[in-house]
């Protein structure tokens, strides 16, 4: 089994309207998958966003060089 990592960030943010955001998440992951979550206050109201993907294949260069 592939050794787990994690990734940990917040986050903090207000609009040109004064409307504030703040949140914090994490990430783990380990091979080819991840799970984690990522808590935000946006105006007052309370979101919880469950994150879970994996790996789908190698990554398509040419769609990076057009960037």
């Amino acid at each position: 089994m592939a050794p787990a990592y994690t990734v940990t960030w917040t986050i903090d943010c207000k609009d040109d309207k004064g409307l504030v955001t703040r949140g914090s998440g994490r990430v783990s992951y380990a091979g080819e998958t991840f799970e984690g979550t990522m808590d935000v206050k946006a105006s007052g109201v309370p979101l919880k966003y469950l994150l879970s993907g994996k790996r789908l294949g190698p990554e398509d260069t040419r769609i990076l060089a057009r960037n």
